[in-house]
């Protein structure tokens, strides 16, 4: 059983974290950018995935070193469909089909949210890792995006 003081500490790192996730969702939507601002921006997100996944697979227990492998490749692998996922459902709403790109955006999404699940079900499974830490990943990418997609549309009224 989690002690309260840890579910407490948990609970105030998810929120210090939220709020630096959902504010540039929501801010930087409204912002234009010059080009080389957009390109910097855009290798943000790959710059951010090799710093905080690398690390962790070379940190991972010693005695089970699959461990860190299989999560950088499930980590990596996630990243990689994500992104072809969204250059896809962008190449679509250029050519003015909108909702195919929306589609394919939410397919995506429900794709990857299941491989995940059942890849932190085998890990939960296994006994190598806390359940409780397997499941905050698949609960906090969800209310960032649905709190930038709420500002986006209050905001083109």
């Amino acid at each position: 059983m989690i002690r309260m003081e840890v579910l407490l500490i948990i609970l105030g790192m998810t929120a210090v974290t939220y709020i630096p996730r959902a504010l540039p969702a929501v801010i930087l939507d409204k912002l234009k950018f010059s080009a080389k601002v957009e390109k910097f921006l855009k290798l943000i997100p790959y710059t951010a995935m090799t710093a905080l996944i690398f690390p962790g697979i070379f940190t991972v227990d010693t005695a089970h070193p699959a461990i860190g492998i299989v999560g950088g490749l499930v980590a990596v692998g996630n990243f990689f469909f994500m992104a072809v996922g969204v250059t896809l459902a962008a190449d679509k709403a250029e050519n003015q089909d909108v909702k195919a790109g929306k589609a394919l955006v939410s397919s995506s999404y429900t794709i990857r949210l299941i491989v995940m699940a059942v890849v932190l079900f085998a890990a939960a499974k296994s006994g190598y890792c806390n359940v409780f830490a397997l499941v905050i990943p698949l609960v906090f990418v969800r209310p960032v995006l649905t709190v930038g997609e709420f500002f986006r549309k209050s905001g083109d009224k």
